[in-house]
């Protein structure tokens, strides 16, 4: 939940590889840092990896686009929980 919201807000993020899905579109879309390890070179090279990107005009925005093309409520989860009810229930056929 925390990285839609922080997305959402604009904000990029940093995030340990290995969590579902969360590195591979964090680097695809361009939205924030994986870490290589859990080192204290790992996290410096993160630290100034955000620095870096801070500087791109665009990614505010791209961080929001993300989160609304990934996350958005109606458009994303509402659908696929409706689904998922829908074929629980035997109303939706798959």
């Amino acid at each position: 939940t925390k990285i839609a919201e922080y997305l959402a807000c604009g904000l990029p993020i940093i995030t340990n590889s290995g969590i579902g899905d969360v590195d591979e579109f964090i680097n695809e879309d361009n939205v924030g840092v994986v870490l290589d390890g859990m080192t204290s070179v790992s996290f410096r090279e993160a630290l100034d990896n955000i620095d870096k990107m801070t500087l791109d005009p665009d990614l505010a925005e791209r961080c929001r686009n993300s989160a609304r093309r990934r996350f958005d409520l109606v458009d994303v989860g509402g659908k696929k929980y409706r689904n998922l009810y829908g074929r629980i229930l035997g109303i939706i056929r798959t």
